[in-house]
């Protein structure tokens, strides 16, 4: 990554016909190799046609950090944290473009609305790597009372 040398950075959005955001996020413009590199970085955001939309924070180098899930209402439906991240790319062509040179965790958390009372609460704590069900996942009542767990 220290061969990339950043040229600008750009903010792009674009609108539905009704004149309402549909996505704004902003890209960082490297030179590597006498080629220009466009990688998502900071704050993203996707508005859907229904009122739901998402929120990705990305860092200068295009991980994905957080993204949170909103309904129309504005409440918090999921949020997926990047918790570990290591790669065995050996050049930047490969950690933009292959995946599979690289190790992650996230951790996911959804939230329920109760409906009578319009408040959101925590309903599942969960862990993943590389996509693979891992560690004790928790699932919790209304009232914030651990409900179940199961251990992958």
């Amino acid at each position: 990554m220290n061969n990339l040398k950043a040229l600008d950075s750009i903010t792009e959005t674009s609108s539905y016909k009704n004149g309402k955001i549909e996505y704004s996020f902003k890209r960082i413009i490297y030179k590597y190799n006498n080629e220009e590199i466009s990688i998502p970085a900071g704050k993203s955001v996707y508005h859907y046609k229904n009122g739901k939309h998402i929120q990705t924070i990305y860092n200068p180098y295009g991980l994905p950090l957080v993204t949170k899930h909103f309904d129309k209402s504005n409440n918090l439906i999921s949020c997926t944290k990047l918790e570990y991240f290591e790669t065995n790319a050996k050049t930047i062509e490969d950690f933009i473009k292959y995946k599979k040179d690289h190790i992650y965790e996230i951790e996911i958390k959804d939230y329920k609305i109760l409906k009578n009372h319009k408040k959101t609460y925590l309903y599942s704590s969960e862990k993943r790597r590389n996509g693979k069900k891992i560690g004790t996942w928790i699932y919790y009542d209304q009232n914030g009372k651990i409900k179940k767990q199961k251990t992958h």
